[in-house]
């Protein structure tokens, strides 16, 4: 299964676009977890622990078998690594 973080607000417009992106296709096994920046509570959650923004874009972090590939903070990379 593919999990995917992203860690930003949701009022973001970079992390609305993320988000557009990665619910668009049907994906089953697809996992969305996020949180703000400042959230300390919920970066107490392994997925999340270690995501950061990049260069102060959100970042998408797509994972697969449990190897995550280099973070994304274009909602085009994203599509074209989610297809």
């Amino acid at each position: 299964p593919r999990d995917w973080s992203s860690d930003v607000c949701s009022s973001d417009l970079d992390t609305r676009l993320l988000l557009d992106v990665a619910s668009r296709p049907y994906e089953p096994n697809l996992v969305l977890a996020g949180c703000e920046e400042s959230d300390r509570r919920a970066r107490s959650f392994p997925v999340l622990a270690d995501r950061t923004l990049r260069d102060g874009w959100a970042a998408a972090y797509l994972c697969e078998r449990y190897v995550c590939q280099a973070p994304i903070t274009s909602s085009a990379d994203l599509l074209e690594a989610l297809t």
